[in-house]
């Protein structure tokens, strides 16, 4: 059946576009007929095709499938969302805990805290501080709660962050928590790629993007200003013209000043005697804490290739390579976190997906001792109480739960908010060859009943910028994936950071193409282990995880059976000109350099589509609003393959961002879309 319904799907897209395909083809030799150069390729100005094209796939998948089976996904997707609705992470302040609650009754957003001790208590009372409906409502917008910064959470002041739409680009005010309003006559920055923080009750520091004099060509504020209640300001830090601006932030009571020299290195200053003062670390150091009077620094270790030490290094030192060495990480473990207290600093840690909490004391100078471990868990230290930790754990089978850790005891706090049933579900890692013989670790989650037979399986990708995939459970994914007897796999290819940051460097720049190939060989080994089909296996990704799955179905279409892309890139000779492009020269490489233009040239999804050849069925989702990925890139990949007459379904939004699905109701309307398309194509009949 899963042929027959291939075929009918692709069928009826033939008969039912044969119309819009002309129109696309009367267009098409302008945008590609020189495709393999790095001159700008213009988009047609008409776009009927594609509101056709967006209206037929949602006919087809959407709420007027024949099967009709949306409404039911529709449904399961929403108990997901409503289970997970409060965001997995509390935010920890003074004496609050906080959330954001964006379940489908609360859509665009209801922002809660509660005292810190009652929440500990168990006798947690929530409040609203911020209600974007009634907030839209009141005001005509249609505003997204970005984020809420106050000096005390009972009294204020605060300041309230907003997006339209889901863009980056965020509005902040001053606003009042007893009017649950702005505040007239209090701060207000132009929308844009800013930054704040509080310097003390009257004065912000802002990384404003408000003014192109002083906004990188990727769109990021390049000036640090002070600003107080009476709107006078003064500029405290220039940034270089080629750099990604910065952020300011406290540690443990000291103000430092973060300065982006590109996506991934970084220079650091320390706000001392009414100035900022350098911190002179090695290249290629990251600035991780503080611990009494001395910083906390990952950086390369001396000792062991592939691998970082923890140091800790007090400023006033002139020699770095005297300072204390902590940590020495393994060749395949990562920190994840560092936290300091007056006594005592702990380590979060991962390696091969296990957490291990590690705790030092005094002057550092004895090994960490662990005081807590567990198997294929993501841990986060969300913060520091009386007692210890609260500590936040997931699995793949599990939800968000939280205990207070310490050395003598673990007590749970909160049970996990959304679980699997463990007796008919299997949570493992496995691995997969690559091309070149290396080991690609896979995080599977299995059906009981069908442990070691084929079905339609799921490869979630992303592969690059150092993003490691975890051992969580996606309470959606679940209900409407696994639940329904489906196998979920997340892929740690090469360009991640699942063991540091010599596995981002070995999928980085010229390196993508080992990536890609990481991606195929994960899909070639599953089926060669009798666990799927290239007929029931199906590639997910999101931006680079987009880019990395189009590549993959582009240079080997017959492995997998089914492709879901969202807002990705797919034109890596133009990448670089438009919206953020410019700071990813670090991560893939520079068109305009003959050099690296050629591996970008190997891979880039648009180029290296073939007239002959037969592709799966392919779904395409983005936004127009999308201020990080130009919506061309979504575009050109959809005309060219409609054009060849290939199985391309497109669902182009007006509004949405980069994640494409802003309110709950968004994100329940693509999930219910998104999973329909895959049983359809790649399952039984039910």
């Amino acid at each position: 059946m899963t042929f027959v319904r291939a075929y009918l799907i692709r069928l009826a897209m033939y008969c039912q576009l044969s119309a819009i395909a002309v129109v696309a083809a009367s267009q098409s030799s302008e945008v590609f007929a020189d495709s393999l150069v790095t001159e700008t390729q213009p988009i047609p100005s008409d776009t009927t095709w594609i509101t056709e094209l967006s209206e037929l796939t949602h006919d087809q998948f959407g709420d007027g499938w024949w099967w009709d089976r949306f409404d039911s996904l529709e449904s399961n997707a929403i108990d997901g969302l409503n289970t997970n609705a409060e965001f997995p992470r509390l935010v920890w302040q003074q004496n609050a805990v906080c959330l954001l609650d964006f379940s489908v009754i609360f859509s665009q957003g209801r922002y809660r805290c509660a005292d810190r001790a009652d929440y500990l208590s168990g006798e947690v009372r929530w409040r609203t501080v911020v209600d974007m409906a009634a907030l839209n409502n009141r005001h005509h917008r249609d505003w997204r709660f970005a984020s809420l910064n106050c000096r005390d959470y009972e009294t204020g002041p605060c300041i309230l962050g907003v997006t339209e739409n889901g863009t980056d680009a965020v509005y902040y005010a001053s606003y009042s928590l007893a009017q649950q309003d702005w505040f007239s006559n209090g701060f207000e920055l132009a929308p844009g790629r800013n930054q704040v923080t509080w310097f003390d009750d009257d004065t912000l520091l802002i990384m404003d993007s408000g003014s192109p004099d002083f906004t990188s060509s990727a769109g990021y504020p390049m000036r640090l200003e002070k600003i107080d209640r009476a709107g006078s300001r003064s500029v405290l830090v220039n940034f270089a013209s080629d750099s990604m601006g910065g952020t300011v932030t406290w540690i443990e009571g000291e103000l430092v000043l973060v300065e982006w020299v590109d996506f991934f290195a970084r220079r650091y200053f320390h706000w001392r005697d009414g100035e900022f003062h350098p911190l002179n670390l090695p290249h290629g150091s990251r600035l991780v804490g503080r611990y009494r009077d001395g910083w906390l620094v990952q950086t390369e270790s001396s000792k062991q290739p592939r691998s970082d030490d923890l140091i800790w290094w007090r400023e006033q030192a002139e020699n770095f390579n005297a300072a204390t060495v902590v940590y020495r990480l393994s060749q395949r473990e990562k920190l994840q976190q560092v936290v300091a207290t007056d006594n005592a600093l702990y380590l979060l840690t991962s390696a091969e997906f296990n957490a291990q909490l590690l705790v030092a004391s005094g002057e550092l100078v004895n090994e960490p001792e662990v005081i807590a471990a567990a198997q294929l868990e993501h841990w986060v230290v969300e913060t520091v109480v009386d007692g210890g930790l609260v500590v936040r754990k997931e699995t793949l089978l599990t939800g968000t739960s939280r205990w207070l850790i310490s050395s003598a005891a673990q007590r749970q706090i909160d049970p996990p908010n959304y679980t699997l049933d463990v007796e008919n579900f299997k949570a493992e890692l496995s691995y997969a060859t690559s091309s070149d013989g290396v080991l690609i670790p896979l995080l599977i989650v299995t059906p009981t009943a069908n442990i070691g037979n084929k079905l339609p399986t799921l490869i979630d990708v992303y592969g690059g910028f150092g993003v490691s995939i975890s051992p969580v459970n996606h309470a959606i994914t679940s209900k409407l994936w696994l639940e329904r007897g489906g196998r979920l796999v997340y892929a740690g290819v090469r360009g991640g950071g699942e063991y540091g940051r010599w596995w981002h460097h070995a999928g980085q720049r010229r390196y993508k193409n080992q990536t890609i190939d990481d991606l195929i060989s994960v899909a070639t080994s599953l089926a060669d282990r009798g666990l799927s089909s290239p007929q029931q296996l199906a590639y997910r990704g999101a931006s680079n995880g987009g880019l990395v799955a189009a590549a993959a179905v582009i240079r080997a279409p017959h492995v997998v059976g089914a492709v879901v892309l969202e807002a990705p890139l797919t034109d890596m000779m133009n990448y670089h000109r438009t919206l953020s492009g410019p700071s990813w020269l670090v991560e893939y490489g520079n068109p305009e350099n003959p050099t690296e233009s050629a591996w970008l040239l190997e891979y880039s999804p648009v180029h290296n589509i073939k007239d002959d050849e037969v592709y799966p069925p392919i779904l395409l989702l983005a936004a127009r609003n999308d201020d990080r990925v130009d919506i061309a890139h979504s575009r050109k990949f959809a005309q060219r393959l409609f054009t060849l007459g290939q199985p391309i379904f497109y669902d182009e939004r007006a509004v949405g961002g980069h994640s494409i699905a802003v309110s709950g109701a968004d994100i329940v309307a693509k999930e219910a879309l998104i999973f329909n398309f895959l049983w359809e194509i790649l399952a039984d009949d039910e």
